[in-house]
């Protein structure tokens, strides 16, 4: 049976990111998800909520094939809320860039506050400063991005949601419901993402047809940065199921 590949993209992305994956295209019938779709987002839903709303979409769709959910960073997040939320509605699962969560009350607190101050900045910054600033940060490893990023594309308030709503220290830690899912999840990482890489390589995870792949010369952003890499893993993944 054909396979409907769900994909969620990250902060600061557009569902147009996945369109350049030809292999993808080819093998699956790929639905590239906006995060902000009315659909299923309204400001203020969390990260369950999100889930939940997304989850009663897909089903509405009626769709007759196996379905798929693929996320990249914040998507990765959002998907493992839907796995989580509704295991039976879906095949498999490909997680990209996932954090689990952060482990205590301290932490938490601290990424909450780190997120206001990003709000804040996406509220009132310059658009080109403000996205250098945030390519900055030490998950991308310098490498500048190929996704050139207009702010005719975004709204300002639903970056500023995102990063307050679905902050990571709003967040449970997802590790043992992971674990404990039964279907088979391809957990991809760059070899250059150290935090990422070791959150990957401290998972169990049980289906027989799981996997971890971590991708040599790539960061956090790896379907962008290694896309012969990225779709090979992502095939080879879907054909065995």
């Amino acid at each position: 049976m054909a396979i409907s590949l769900f994909a969620l993209h990250g902060f600061l992305g557009l569902p147009s990111d996945w369109e350049e994956f030809k292999h993808l295209k080819q093998e699956t019938q790929l639905h590239s998800v906006p995060l902000f779709d009315p659909a299923f987002y309204t400001k203020g839903k969390g990260l369950k909520g999100w889930a939940a709303s997304f989850n009663a979409h897909v089903i509405g769709l009626k769709n007759p094939f196996r379905r798929v959910l693929l996320g990249y960073s914040l998507g990765a997040r959002l998907a493992m809320h839907a796995l989580l939320d509704a295991e039976k509605i879906w095949t498999a699962a490909i997680l990209i860039a996932g954090n689990l969560g952060l482990q205590t009350e301290s932490e938490k607190a601290s990424r909450r506050v780190a997120d206001q101050k990003w709000a804040e900045e996406f509220k009132t910054k310059g658009w080109e400063n403000l996205l250098l600033k945030w390519n900055a940060q030490p998950a991308f490893k310098g490498i500048s991005p190929r996704l050139k990023r207009r702010e005719t594309e975004f709204s300002r308030e639903q970056l500023v949601d995102a990063l307050m709503t679905w902050s990571l220290g709003n967040q449970a830690n997802l590790k043992i419901p992971m674990q404990s899912l039964d279907l088979p999840i391809l957990w991809i990482v760059g070899e250059e993402d150290t935090p990422y890489v070791q959150i990957a390589q401290s998972l169990r995870l049980t289906h027989p047809q799981s996997a971890i792949a971590v991708v040599p010369g790539a960061a956090h952003r790896v379907p962008w940065e290694k896309p012969h890499l990225f779709e090979s893993h992502v095939v080879n993944f879907l054909k065995k199921l």
